[in-house]
């Protein structure tokens, strides 16, 4: 009988991997070499899955630009010690196509700042339209320019609908541990490759019926294991 349940919980594995596979990849990405910051009021991805419902664009709300080469450079952060999640903050928002979910798994970033920019950092996400946000731990970004991706491993999300990511920079105490000044700034640099990356994958939506014959294999499945067994 374990036997049976071993094996049919095994196929079960197996088909809804079939069924929901997509190869792992970069949901949507973001050079800014090239850019200057005060050019575009928003920067475009430079890269996106198929299936995504539209091209997601990064852009800022209550912060401004500033110019600074081959970066997406802000200002005008949030220096008070509160952080508010509706104000001073950079972002996009991604969504599938119809028919379409994804499941995000990281954001990779390389961002750096001014010394008087506000020291304290966060990335978080919000699948309900900015009612509730899964938030990443605080972080400190440096003066010196950075030369890799530091990463967010969040815990999977699935998800039909659009989901909005935020950046936020805020605090007293600024990058260099003096006081944060309302003309410093926190900025996604230019690092060798992509400089911010959404992973995860974008899948079709299985299909009810596609689930009910799976349920259905698999009742069948342990229905002829009990039988084996009692017969023995």
């Amino acid at each position: 009988m374990k036997r049976g349940i071993l094996i049919a919980s095994v196929v079960l594995a197996s088909v809804l991997m079939a069924v929901s596979k997509s190869s792992a990849q970069q949901i949507v990405e973001w050079d800014v070499s090239g850019h200057g910051s005060p050019v575009d009021a928003t920067l475009a991805a430079s890269g996106e899955a198929a299936n995504l419902a539209s091209v997601p664009s990064l852009g800022r709300v209550t912060t401004l630009a500033t110019a600074a080469a081959n970066s997406f450079n802000s200002t005008t952060w949030n220096i008070t010690a509160t952080l508010s999640t509706n104000t001073n903050y950079i972002s996009f928002t991604v969504a599938p196509a119809a028919g379409y979910q994804l499941t995000l798994t990281s954001l990779d970033y390389a961002m750096n700042g001014s010394n008087t920019g506000p020291g304290t950092d966060q990335w978080g996400f919000s699948t309900d339209g900015g009612s509730t946000w899964t938030m990443e731990s605080p972080f400190h970004v440096t003066y010196a320019s950075v030369t890799s991706l530091s990463n967010w491993d969040f815990a999977d999300v699935v998800a039909t609908g659009s989901v909005e990511f935020r950046f936020w920079a805020y605090g007293l105490t600024s990058i260099n541990g003096g006081t944060s000044a309302a003309n410093g700034t926190t900025r996604i640099q230019n690092i060798t490759g992509n400089d911010l990356i959404l992973n995860g994958t974008v899948a079709a939506v299985p299909e009810p019926s596609t689930l009910s014959l799976i349920g259905l294999g698999v009742v069948g499945l342990l229905a002829f294991s009990r039988r084996r067994f009692s017969r023995s």
